[in-house]
């Protein structure tokens, strides 16, 4: 996490990343729901040297599928320390996108959630790996649990199971971080590097003028490049207080604008135009400073007394 340290040095100890305690608990999680950037560098080398003890190589792939909190953000940094390819998908994929999307990239890993309100997402890729010789492991958050996936809260908190070897036993060899994987147009994989990602997110920071005084919302999955090269990798360049929001409606993210004091989020076009017409003119969006979108919309633009960023180009 020195790659980041600088955009915090300031804030060592003040929350950075939040997410939302009444949505995490829709989701059967508990724990921390939120995390100082201490917090966050002691997790992320937990899931680090825990992946590497269990016989993850630098090179292998990590499928995710996981809501919008702060344990996928350490999950994914503490995947990408230990050099794995992190595969990120939508929570909403049903067997038949994952059946393809696993037999393409051939993971040796999977995480997933268990049982919720919804469905259990656990006995999902249980059943998912029986077909798929390439995985070796299945990780899990939550409740109830399918045989045979090992929780990762322990890991979290820094207790290892009893067949994987603490930290200070593992070689000082430190692989280069891994890649993060995403589906491309035509359901092909495309890779982009941390360098590729740091770089083009801080240009995005440096358009929107990010800085630690500010707080971010991101209402996008982080699951493609809108929630992770337009939110996540930005956020990591600027040092500002991230708020994740999963996406159940537009009055709660319009709430959490005005409560958390957000100065920059984005949204998808279409949001944007209810949101500006809906709430323009109200107090819930008198700190928002700018707001991003994948393209330039004009129907906005026209309508808008706030800036309107169109970032996302660069990351193509």
């Amino acid at each position: 996490m020195g790659l980041f340290a600088h955009a915090f040095e300031k804030a060592a100890e003040t929350p950075i990343v939040k997410d939302n305690p009444i949505q995490r608990r829709q989701f059967g999680l508990i724990g921390d729901s939120q995390l100082s950037f201490a917090d966050l560098c002691v997790k992320v080398s937990h899931i680090s040297d825990y992946v590497k003890s269990v016989g993850l190589k630098s090179g292998d792939t990590l499928l995710c599928q996981l809501p919008s909190t702060v344990e996928n953000i350490v999950i994914i940094l503490g995947a990408l320390k230990a050099g794995l390819n992190v595969a990120p998908v939508p929570l909403w994929w049903r067997h038949g996108d994952l059946d393809p999307w696993i037999t393409t990239l051939q993971p040796q890993a999977l995480v997933t959630l268990g049982k919720t309100h919804l469905q259990n997402y656990s006995h999902r890729l249980c059943q998912l790996a029986v077909d798929h010789m390439s995985i070796r492991f299945i990780f899990g958050l939550g409740e109830e649990l399918a045989e045979g996936i090992s929780p990762l809260e322990p890991v979290l908190d820094g207790a290892y199971p009893a067949n994987a070897t603490h930290a200070e036993d593992l070689s000082d060899d430190i692989p280069e971080f891994g890649h993060i994987i995403f589906a491309g147009s035509k359901g092909q994989p495309v890779f982009h590097g941390i360098s590729q990602l740091m770089a083009t997110s801080a240009m995005h920071r440096d358009t929107l003028d990010l800085g630690p005084q500010d707080a971010l919302l991101g209402c996008f999955p982080l699951s493609g490049l809108s929630g992770l090269g337009g939110m996540l990798f930005p956020w990591l360049a600027s040092g500002a207080t991230l708020h994740l929001h999963h996406p159940f409606d537009l009055d709660d993210f319009v709430a959490n604008l005005g409560e958390q004091k957000i100065s920059y989020t984005s949204l998808p076009p279409h949001l944007g135009v209810i949101l500006l017409k809906r709430y323009g003119q109200g107090r819930e969006l008198k700190h928002l400073r700018k707001l991003g979108f994948l393209y330039h919309p004009h129907q906005i633009e026209a309508s808008a007394n706030i800036p309107i960023v169109s970032g996302m180009e660069q990351f193509n």
